[in-house]
């Protein structure tokens, strides 16, 4: 968790942290996160997404993929 966290706590964007904490972290379901940042599922899955981009860019920018 720490090392998933680690990689979390870089992203820029406030939204995406909160997102992944949510999901990956404290195992929540979509219907929470998206009560959680008041936004709909498709706006919840287009944060998602760019958080998942932007992950990979810091793994791969670290040498880790």
């Amino acid at each position: 968790k720490k090392e998933i966290l680690s990689v979390i706590f870089k992203l820029k964007d406030k939204k995406s942290r909160t997102l992944l904490i949510s999901r990956y972290i404290n195992n929540k379901t979509e219907d929470e996160i998206e009560y959680d940042l008041a936004c709909c599922r498709t706006t919840v899955n287009k944060i998602h997404n760019r958080a998942l981009c932007e992950v990979t860019q810091i793994l791969t920018s670290e040498g880790v993929l």
